[in-house]
């Protein structure tokens, strides 16, 4: 009998039958939890996946985000939680972020890994009237989540 009581991390899952024929395939990024059920069921052990990264947008603006690389934009309205999986395994495991609004230029680099708050500086290129300033900065939060695994952006 294997005991995995307590058991928390991450994994990677490989989203193609032949990931080394295909460096192309998307990959997503899960974080377990390994919990006991109470008694009647304590011989059951549940576990629960959940995705390894979610985008938490509380800002008032929709934002985009995407893969380093990635044409693949994630649309994230204001206060919506929604999870994030990389595009394509091949591509750097960075994330960029900028606004909805037409204009709006992509952040520098984000290694979600990196556990912290860091400041994106997001430029208006075309329209500075967009915003009532020309750039705007956000504010992103690379953490823990609840529940295990992954962090929030």
């Amino acid at each position: 009998r294997v005991h995995l009581q307590g058991a928390e991390g991450a994994l990677e899952v490989h989203a193609a039958r032949w990931p080394s024929a295909d460096p192309d395939h998307p990959l997503h990024s899960l974080a377990y939890a390994v919990r006991a059920l109470p008694s009647p069921w304590d011989r059951t052990q549940l576990v629960a996946l959940l995705p390894g990264f979610v985008v938490v947008n509380t800002s008032a603006r929709t934002v985009f985000v995407c893969q380093a690389g990635s044409p693949q934009l994630l649309e994230v309205g204001p206060k919506e939680r929604v999870p994030f999986h990389w595009y394509r395994a091949s591509f750097p495991k960075k994330i960029l972020i900028k606004f909805a609004q037409e204009g709006s230029a992509w952040s520098g680099p984000i290694d979600p890994s990196r556990i912290g708050t860091y400041m994106a500086l997001i430029r208006n290129g075309s329209d500075r009237s967009l915003w009532g300033s020309r750039d705007a900065v956000l504010r992103v939060q690379v953490a823990i989540g609840q529940g295990g695994g992954g962090g929030g952006c």
